[in-house]
């Protein structure tokens, strides 16, 4: 950071900016010809200006020059702008960023939310089924790579940090599973009696068609030297954090 001079303030500028009539917004230094200029600086007419008055927006010089003494002073901090492929990176960190605080705040060992509900997912569904004696349903034809959130918003901070080489990394749950597996296997964590219809995607009228096998391999994320835990040792704790807050 630099302080520079505000060279030949206009008498009015001045006065205005005493009385803090001036708006930085937008405003930057600008090398010319050797000379420092400061631009986009707006300084609004002064109160009692009479019949003086300056150009709000005018290019202004900056004096530089230490022996130089003026009556206004700014402060220019000397910057490099950022490459397209910077931006992008620093955007896509940021996005990554706010979605793994937002599962950290939504994951289940942080209990029901303010309105003493919990996030609706379809494991959810399932365990509140359960843990009431209700009937759960589940599909016997889909397949998944159930996925505990902690895991998840762990692992991705753990890719994060080591700067792996460029390309789609999946932080899922090791193994894969009908849904009506994973249900059976939740009942037995949560210790009740498994009553448990299972369903098919042809049985059920869906806004949207569904993948049948909906897996994801974490090859490439262990590659990367972060390893995502099976999904049966994921659905235990998840079982204990239920169990911990019963059927919400």
């Amino acid at each position: 950071m630099v302080s520079a001079v505000a060279g030949r303030a206009a008498y009015t500028e001045v006065k205005a900016i005493r009385e803090g009539r001036v708006n930085l917004k937008d405003s930057c230094g600008k090398v010319e010809a050797g000379e420092v200029f400061l631009h986009n600086l707006h300084v609004s007419p002064y109160s009692h200006r009479g019949y003086a008055e300056h150009e709000p927006l005018r290019r202004r010089k900056l004096l530089l020059n230490k022996r130089e003494i003026g009556l206004v002073k700014v402060t220019v901090g000397v910057a490099k702008g950022k490459k397209t492929y910077d931006k992008r990176e620093t955007i896509e960190r940021r996005r990554i960023d706010r979605e793994t605080r937002a599962m950290v705040k939504n994951a289940p060992e942080n209990g029901p939310g303010a309105d003493g509900r919990r996030p609706g997912s379809s494991l959810d569904r399932i365990a509140d089924a359960l843990l009431a004696g209700r009937e759960a349903r589940a599909f016997v034809d889909r397949v998944v790579s159930p996925s505990y959130v902690e895991d998840v918003s762990a692992a991705t901070v753990a890719l994060l940090r080591a700067e792996p080489a460029h390309g789609l990394y999946h932080c899922v749950g090791s193994g894969h599973a009908t849904w009506l597996d994973v249900a059976a296997a939740l009942a037995g964590e949560l210790g009740v009696e498994p009553v448990i219809r299972g369903i098919t995607l042809d049985e059920l009228e869906l806004r949207a068609s569904r993948p049948r096998f909906c897996a994801l391999s974490n090859r490439k994320l262990s590659a990367a030297g972060v390893e995502m835990p099976p999904w049966r040792d994921a659905l235990a704790r998840y079982a204990a954090i239920r169990l911990r807050f019963g059927s919400g």
